[in-house]
């Protein structure tokens, strides 16, 4: 059984997620918990109850005077976490520490920085103390013409991507989240997806265009090991940004595994960018994922933040 020990005060604030990587946060937080202490890395846990709920605890710990966290999740809870950091307002975001146990089961972040999922290995990444600036980014958008912000440290899909994104999101718990998994939501998705007309505005020039599914961010991967971004650096105060155009389904099926290295950038289809500033708007409206969190059909507003974030890394 998970301890809850939010009435007491270490030097590490860890924020645990018992659903990351299909209940292994649950079932496998005592060994973690074993082993930092092993490390001489005392802390404070508490574990997450509903979606959000790290956002609010981040937000909460710090303000009690924590600057240093641990995540035990996945790429999820490590978003969630990032917003708590950026929404907060008594420490500047970069004098947080931020660290990351790896229990998912996309893992996408951790594959960029080379953190081992290995428990005992990526705790003493943390114990070393290797901090590093990274980048962060930050959507704006509007929800029934009310707006709203997301953070986030890794990427954000749109058009297909998004779309292959909420479908995963909403079979959670129905389909264990494995590669097998998101392949089967990528190839169910296709049967119904189609391009949208969308106007990028990157720096202020303008390039329109037909766009099957577009990506954007900081790091190199997502959807459980997708380059999207093969040649995205976390720390160079730029957004990459992926443009996969009008293409047939067909090309996608023969396609789909160059994903995974990153090569599908060579098809004609497909452009990239480099920016710091990037609006995107749609006809029709395509949705949007931002480290996997899935956010609602609009026009997006992106903006690098860069070296906002502190974290821990080999």
């Amino acid at each position: 059984m998970i301890r809850n020990n939010s009435d007491m005060k270490g030097d590490w604030f860890v924020v645990v997620n018992p659903n990351a990587g299909n209940g292994k946060g649950k079932t496998d937080w005592l060994q973690i918990s074993i082993l930092l202490d092993k490390a001489g890395l005392t802390h404070t846990n508490v574990v997450t109850e509903h979606k959000g709920h790290a956002i609010s605890l981040v937000q909460r710990f710090i303000n009690m005077g924590f600057n240093r966290i641990i995540v035990v999740g996945g790429d999820g809870t490590l978003n969630e976490a990032v917003n708590g950091i950026l929404r907060q307002r008594r420490v500047y975001p970069h004098e947080v520490e931020l660290a990351m146990i790896p229990v998912g089961t996309g893992n996408d972040w951790v594959r960029t920085h080379h953190i081992p999922t290995d428990y005992a290995q990526a705790i003493e990444i943390i114990r070393r103390g290797n901090v590093v600036r990274h980048d962060a980014a930050y959507v704006n958008y509007m929800v029934d013409g009310i707006p709203k912000k997301r953070y986030f440290i890794n990427m954000a899909g749109m058009g297909f991507d998004a779309a292959v994104n909420l479908k995963v999101n909403e079979k959670q718990g129905l389909l264990q989240s494995t590669q097998t998994a998101y392949f089967y939501h990528i190839f169910t998705t296709l049967l119904q997806h189609s391009c949208s007309r969308v106007r990028l505005t990157m720096d202020g020039r303008v390039y329109d265009t037909e766009v099957f599914s577009m990506a954007t961010g900081i790091c190199c991967y997502n959807g459980s090991g997708m380059k999207q971004l093969p040649e995205a650096i976390f720390n160079d105060g730029l957004l990459d940004v992926t443009v996969i155009g009008k293409v047939s389904k067909s090309k996608i099926v023969k396609n789909v595994k160059k994903l995974y290295d990153g090569s599908f950038t060579r098809l004609k289809e497909v452009e990239t960018f480099r920016c710091k500033h990037l609006i995107v708007e749609s006809d029709p409206l395509f949705g949007m994922e931002a480290d996997g969190e899935s956010l609602p059909p609009s026009v997006y507003e992106i903006q690098i933040m860069e070296g906002a974030l502190s974290v821990l890394l080999p």
